[in-house]
């Protein structure tokens, strides 16, 4: 189960980076993840990141609660879907990304 902390630094990510014109500031969501990764000094936090995002993904399995539950657990503006990817699929690709600790 997700803890408290793990959903404060989730809500954090995700309200910095994809917030509401998040587009307009970083272009694409590669783009977005590349910034965060840049400014982060410490690889345990990308780590620690990851986990928290594919626990958050576990606690999820139905893709129509997992798409409202990104948006009004994690104040995430960005939705996959709208450009044919699957939230799941979208939000396993950026756990993998903060784990390698480098965009692909």
């Amino acid at each position: 189960m997700i803890t408290t902390d793990q959903r404060d630094k989730l809500r954090q990510f995700f309200g910095a980076y994809f917030h509401q014109d998040w587009d307009i500031e970083f272009g694409t969501p590669d783009q977005a993840l590349s910034a965060f990764i840049r400014q982060q000094v410490e690889r345990s936090a990308l780590e620690e990141l990851s986990r928290s995002i594919v626990t958050f993904v576990h606690e999820h399995p139905d893709d129509a609660d997992l798409d409202e539950a990104l948006f009004k657990e994690l104040g995430c503006e960005y939705f996959p879907p709208g450009h044919g990817i699957l939230t799941r699929a979208w939000l396993l690709s950026v756990a993998a990304t903060l784990e390698r600790g480098r965009p692909s």
